[in-house]
């Protein structure tokens, strides 16, 4: 039973995505009083690329939670050392087996560690912890 369940979710991914063309993600910016829409925005382009780039996965959620980002943003200031980090969070669909702990048939819940220095362009740093 749970074989054919994957296959249906993957079918059902695999619809939607177009094949792996490019589609939509469901991106939910949220309110915040640290960043502009346009900075989370370029943070959520980055995480996405990624997404895009590493065959096997499907992109489903990616999200911005203040709260969220504002209890882990000192220790990563201080670990890279940088003025910004802004962390989103993902759902994602594995559609292969990989190397890491992630199974084929997985729904993914990850955050995305991304940092910067004033006047420069998000860099993503870390990635997991869920």
């Amino acid at each position: 039973m749970k074989k054919v369940f994957i296959f249906v979710i993957a079918i059902i991914v695999l619809c939607f995505s177009g094949c792996g063309t490019d589609f939509s993600v469901r991106k939910n910016v949220g309110d915040s009083e640290i960043f502009s829409k346009e900075d989370i925005e370029e943070a959520m382009d980055i995480v996405c690329e990624v997404i895009k780039k590493s065959e096997g996965y499907v992109l489903l959620e990616l999200k911005y939670e203040e709260d969220f980002c504002k209890k882990q943003m000192k220790y990563y200031k201080e670990r890279y050392g940088t003025d910004e980090v802004i962390v989103l969070r993902s759902k994602f669909f594995v559609l292969k087996e990989t190397e890491g702990a992630l199974e084929k048939g997985e729904i993914a819940k990850w955050s995305w560690i991304l940092v910067r220095n004033m006047g420069e362009e998000w860099e993503l740093k870390d990635a997991g912890y869920p």
